[in-house]
């Protein structure tokens, strides 16, 4: 399946919502903080995902622990650090070494 480019600028339309009201993409977060992918998997907070077509944009979803502290909002493919969680995921990433 191939992504049309309505889907990336809805997307993108999405994620700058998210962060007018204080979120963040996962990935903003780690480029942030300098935490990889597998700390959050080695903490259980995410877990590796099989790319099943070529429409998954990302190859991790949520434990019910990282739901604490992120969110995956369906259809848009994208891991969101929720608002006010930043802090804690970081402490929370920290504790876990």
């Amino acid at each position: 399946m191939c992504l049309e480019p309505e889907f990336f600028e809805a997307r993108a339309r999405y994620i700058e919502r998210c962060v007018a009201h204080g979120e963040q993409t996962l990935e903003d977060w780690l480029e942030t903080t300098g935490w990889m992918h597998d700390d959050l998997v080695q903490a259980g907070l995410l877990a590796p995902r099989e790319i099943a077509s070529t429409a998954d944009l990302i190859d991790h979803r949520l434990t019910a622990a990282g739901r604490r502290y992120l969110r995956s909002p369906r259809g848009y493919e994208v891991l969101l650090v929720r608002a006010g969680r930043a802090q804690r995921l970081g402490s929370r990433l920290a504790s876990s070494q």
